[in-house]
């Protein structure tokens, strides 16, 4: 049986005693339903978790005793999403499943055709939309929120990756097999996504110019989020796993 996962800034090492936050205390003791003796595996979001015996689970507290810790690698390749900002929750969606494939960072885009404006300071909100969603799909490691950027700054920045991807539909179609889809696993991939109405014919030039491929999922348009996740998707197909002597997280 899997054991539930919970959020904690600092893992002692075994034998300590670790409380957990009000917020994941209260998850705790009512989703979960922790009671003393039962296990629960706690994660810092920068690839260590550790395994914890509930000591105590009364009056919104849950108290427990570290067993056992454990550092995870990250996977390769290094996974980078830059994405014009979709309208509403559908953020939330994309933040979510971006997570849950094991995204490495996030940096909202300022594009042309831009709709949603891209905030200068990271939303309070997002951060705790990529820990539950880390907690549920047992990622070790949170992504990294960045900073805002505009495209060709976005595009400069990334020169250091090994791939560089601007999804649209006037690209070359998503390779499936061949020597592109079975190539060697590159150290990291940053994947570019325009909003709805897609990037502009210039700033296609221009990406193009600084040696960024544009490859197409779909002959028509998709949402930003759709295209996000079913990109980042695609890109994990030849990935290393993650792995330690003591296997997967559980």
């Amino acid at each position: 049986m899997k054991r539930p996962w919970f959020y904690a800034e600092t893992i002692g090492p075994p034998g300590e005693i670790l409380e957990l936050d009000p917020e994941e205390a209260r998850h705790a003791g009512k989703a979960a339903r922790l009671r003393p003796g039962d296990q629960a595996v706690i994660s810092d979001g920068q690839g260590q978790t550790a395994t914890m015996e509930i000591q105590e689970s009364a009056r919104g507290r849950i108290v427990g005793r570290i067993e056992k810790t454990t550092l995870w690698p990250r996977t390769r390749p290094a996974l980078h999403l830059a994405s014009a900002l979709p309208k509403g929750d559908r953020l939330a969606t994309l933040l979510s499943m971006a997570t849950q494939i094991g995204l490495h960072s996030f940096t909202p885009l300022q594009c042309e055709r831009s709709v949603v404006p891209a905030p200068e300071a990271i939303p309070d909100r997002w951060p705790r939309i990529v820990r539950e969603a880390a907690k549920q799909s047992h990622q070790a490691w949170l992504p990294e929120l960045r900073a805002s950027q505009p495209l060709a700054a976005y595009a400069e920045h990334m020169k250091g990756a090994a791939q560089r991807i601007q999804l649209d539909p006037s690209g070359v179609p998503w390779p499936t097999h061949g020597p592109e889809a079975a190539g060697a696993t590159p150290e990291a991939i940053a994947l570019l996504v325009g909003p709805e109405g897609g990037f502009t014919e210039a700033e296609t030039e221009a990406l193009q110019r600084q040696g960024v491929v544009t490859r197409a999922l779909h002959t028509g348009i998709l949402r930003i989020e759709t295209a996000a996740v079913v990109g980042l998707s695609a890109l994990t197909l030849n990935r290393v796993p993650l792995e330690t002597e003591t296997g997967s997280p559980d």
